[in-house]
């Protein structure tokens, strides 16, 4: 036999080895087919890998600055580490199984911000008792979850243009994240031209340029390269260190402490009950509008309709979604986290491809496994992260041609919500400031009062009083 005219050709055993893989194989991408019905909604598996790296970067970014406020309530950065690894990665694998669409399920910088500099610092309460806070808040909003928000009828209240300009508020909101890790500012508030800048701007180019191409892949190299260019910068410049962790939750596992000294728990619990609900509800919103909406080619005038049947046919997900970071909550605070819920940094998982439960599984696995290596995966600086959230910022402004600029009733709220979500960095007071004018201005122009509405607008304004005696506290 001329072995160089045949060097391709395969020998009899190596032919049936060779068959038996590939069965094997395909009996494997079966399996997860069946699973998380990757063809059915037009993706591969690929793409699911490429979402789950994608969400499992983007929760390092946000623990990163959960971890950096850690300080202020005492609590041991090892130790609050491991909480939040193991709460998050175990929270998002099992929302990958029982909900369909990609969503990382981790302590928000929100809910964290309020934990820690309001609880800790502000109100002066040991990170045992504001634990106990977060603890009661997700046993609330279990039982919230199962009434199932009187079927959503509360959920249904929020207009479609309302949904779209908070969509577009965390898109502004993602891209300020983003922005804020590349560029610095100097003494006289100038962007200064420094490496982190430069970087982020290559990325930035390069991620764009990818996605035209459909090279998806590209998303994770830039990820590791920019990484080992991060890591010889500060080796040259003598700055390199590795920060060494206590890799347990001894110190924070079932410390809980329900001894409060005055009723201003009773409030607290509401201001972290809402806003975990507000902002887990609008992500999904977000995720699904990315999913359904985002590249489609809908006129205008059809939107509405379109998204209200998409909503519907997603709607039952939400009850499930909503299920999953109240009890995350509460077991989370068992192990020493801060409240959990749909972080808005999971909406790139959607952005790049990801479009099943398969990616938060990815997600989720990759945060188990490297929980105990997060003083070696926090050498992935945080500028070389951002590119991908103002990447995803960018496709989420894509919602803001469906918005109708002639509609009175809703362009003004529209448009609050919009502009007050970024410069408050919060999702939910953005809303509820928005969302208490138009509960005013509905009746007016509809000529009927909605029960729920006016409900829902007075949780807002009394979220809208909270922020306020919340505020006073601080000063």
């Amino acid at each position: 036999m001329d072995l160089d005219q045949n060097e391709y050709n395969l020998l009899p055993n190596e032919q049936n080895d060779s068959q038996t893989n590939q069965k094997s194989q395909n009996k494997k991408l079966k399996l997860l087919d069946r699973l998380f019905h990757i063809s059915e909604r037009n993706s591969s598996l690929k793409f699911e890998i490429i979402g789950g790296f994608i969400m499992f970067f983007t929760f390092l970014n946000s623990r990163s600055v959960l971890l950096n406020n850690s300080s202020l309530c005492n609590m041991e950065k090892g130790s609050f580490s491991i909480a939040i690894s193991l709460t998050s990665g175990i929270a998002t694998m099992v929302s990958g199984f029982l909900i369909p669409i990609p969503l990382t399920i981790a302590p928000g910088d929100e809910e964290n911000n309020f934990f820690q500099r309001k609880l800790c610092d502000a109100y002066g309460l040991q990170w045992k008792t504001a634990l106990s806070v977060v603890f009661i808040q997700g046993i609330l909003s279990i039982f919230l979850s199962l009434l199932f928000l009187w079927k959503m009828k509360v959920v249904r209240q929020i207009s479609v243009y309302l949904q779209i300009g908070i969509v577009f508020g965390v898109a502004l909101y993602i891209g300020k994240i983003g922005l804020n890790d590349i560029a610095s500012l100097d003494d006289e508030q100038r962007v200064t031209l420094d490496i982190p800048l430069i970087i982020g701007f290559l990325a930035m180019i390069s991620l764009v340029f990818g996605n035209s191409r459909s090279w998806n892949f590209i998303f994770i190299i830039y990820v590791f390269l920019f990484t080992i260019v991060d890591v010889v910068i500060k080796v040259i410049r003598k700055k390199f260190d590795l920060e060494s962790w206590d890799n347990t939750i001894n110190n924070s596992a079932f410390a809980l402490n329900f001894h409060f000294k005055n009723a201003h728990f009773l409030y607290l619990i509401f201001v972290v009950g809402f806003d975990v609900l507000i902002n887990s509800i609008f992500t999904f919103s977000a995720t699904i509008q990315i999913l359904g909406f985002s590249q489609s080619k809908i006129e205008p005038s059809d939107f509405i309709d379109k998204f209200s049947d998409h909503f519907e046919q997603n709607i039952h997900l939400l009850r499930r979604a909503l299920l999953i970071t109240s009890i995350s909550s509460s077991v989370g605070s068992l192990f020493g986290a801060t409240p959990t819920k749909i972080i808005i940094q999971s909406v790139a998982g959607a952005a790049v491809g990801g479009k099943t439960g398969l990616a938060s599984v990815i997600c989720g696995v990759l945060t188990l496994l490297t929980a105990p290596l997060m003083p070696l995966i926090d050498l992935v600086p945080q500028y070389v992260i951002s590119p991908l959230l103002l990447f995803t910022a960018s496709k989420l402004l894509a919602i803001v041609r469906y918005i109708d600029f002639h509609d009175v009733l809703h362009i003004f709220p529209t448009f609050l919500i919009t502009i007050l979500i970024p410069i408050l960095r919060s999702i939910s007071v953005g809303f509820a400031s928005g969302y208490v004018v138009f509960a005013i201005l509905s009746p007016i122009f509809e000529k009927k009062i909605s029960l729920i509405r006016s409900l829902l607008g007075l949780f807002c304004l009394l979220r809208i009083l909270f922020q306020a005696i919340t505020l006073k506290y601080e000063n």
